[in-house]
């Protein structure tokens, strides 16, 4: 049985993609009523248990094929496996700009965006020259607190992961260029939740409140002076930014969008446009230094184009904002957080690179005055 799953699973690689398609569009027949040939009109949960569940989704519709490929995210990031690459931090364009938004709850999370090609990324590893545009923002969150982020490091999790989606410039427009190979860049940051109600207390940026995963020490406390990697990598932390400007967004718009709204005959959404207006540097920490690899999107159709940038510093988000994410609902007007909103841990197969040495952690990035 084995030796004959292995041989198909070797004639649907050598096969041309549209009959290698047909060879999984019958095993997906066989899913009964969860399959759905029009891709248009298939849809996914995060129940583990549901036949649309995560572990399910490449069985869906054969347009979700590489759910089940080898390059999908997210993945626990090993950070003593992780190999240096020499590389300069990245670079945005206009980062201190802000820019026109608008929100809307699409039924899996709700997605802060701008139709503004003004603030854009480059100096992204191993993809050249080439620019991308600032597209969105949106977070995952977990069933529970502690397990709420996508990615976890050295197999611990945060209780959220903000995701920042940038498109190449060279395609029209985000839809063209999530299939292309270098299509696009995700930035990914962990977050905190701030639930001390004093915010200004300086000493509360230093530390917190316990995950497992920070261990914040101060920076100029640091005792890895002159000692090995791993001295530093398990004790020698960040200093925690607290994101008050997206906690502000999070507190408003998500009360608003918490309802779901069914696309139109058109397939159409309507979005609530900002009164504010957003840009990346709400959600980036003070240090920029981070772990890079090739991935996919961790939602269907799971496109294996993604490089993803995923900071090894997080940020801080508030107490009420997250609160008030339990709220939004799904699909089927179901709380979001009662399955999550997270993609279960993938197999790593491609190597994860990181662009700091461990023993210059804690060298933070100035950028726009108004966030130091």
């Amino acid at each position: 049985m084995v030796t004959y799953l292995l041989l198909a699973g070797l004639l649907v690689t050598l096969l041309p993609s549209t009959l290698a398609t047909s060879l999984y569009s019958r095993d997906r027949q066989a899913f009964g009523l969860c399959y759905e040939e029009d891709c248009l009109s298939a849809h996914f949960s995060y129940n583990p248990y549901g036949c649309h569940g995560p572990s399910k989704w490449k069985l869906v519709t054969p347009c979700w094929h590489e759910c089940g490929g080898k390059r999908q995210s997210p993945v626990n990031i090993k950070t003593e496996h992780t190999h240096y690459m020499p590389h300069s931090l990245l670079h945005f364009h206009n980062l201190c700009t802000r820019v026109p938004g608008k929100i809307r709850n699409n039924g899996h999370s709700p997605h802060f965006s701008t139709d503004a090609r003004i603030i854009s990324l480059t100096n992204v590893p191993l993809r050249g020259s080439d620019e991308y545009i600032f597209e969105e923002i949106h977070f995952h969150i977990g069933k529970r607190e502690e397990k709420g982020s996508e990615h976890s490091i050295d197999g611990d999790f945060y209780p959220m992961e903000a995701h920042m989606v940038f498109y190449n410039d060279k395609y029209k427009d985000i839809g063209a260029a999530k299939s292309k190979r270098d299509g696009l860049v995700v930035i990914g940051v962990m977050a905190e939740i701030n639930d001390d109600e004093d915010e200004e207390n300086p000493q509360q940026t230093y530390f917190n409140r316990g995950y497992q995963p920070s261990k914040l020490d101060l920076n100029k406390a640091c005792p890895c002076v002159g000692k090995s990697d791993d001295c530093y990598r398990k004790y020698c932390r960040c200093r925690l930014k607290n994101a008050r400007i997206m906690s502000t967004l999070m507190e408003k718009y998500f009360y608003t969008v918490r309802e779901y709204v069914p696309p139109k005959n058109n397939g159409t959404r309507d979005f609530v446009q900002l009164t504010e207006f957003i840009s990346p540097v709400d959600v980036l920490p003070y240090d920029w230094s981070f772990y890079m690899y090739d991935g996919s999107l961790t939602t269907p159709p799971c496109y294996q184009t993604v490089r993803w940038i995923v900071m090894r510093c997080p940020i801080r988000i508030s107490l009420e904002a997250f609160n008030m994410y339990k709220l939004v609902q799904d699909v089927h007007n179901v709380p979001l957080v009662t399955n999550g909103l997270r993609r279960p841990i993938q197999r790593q197969f491609m190597p994860v690179y990181r662009n700091f040495h461990w023993g210059n952690i804690g060298e933070e990035t100035p950028y726009c005055p108004d966030e130091q």
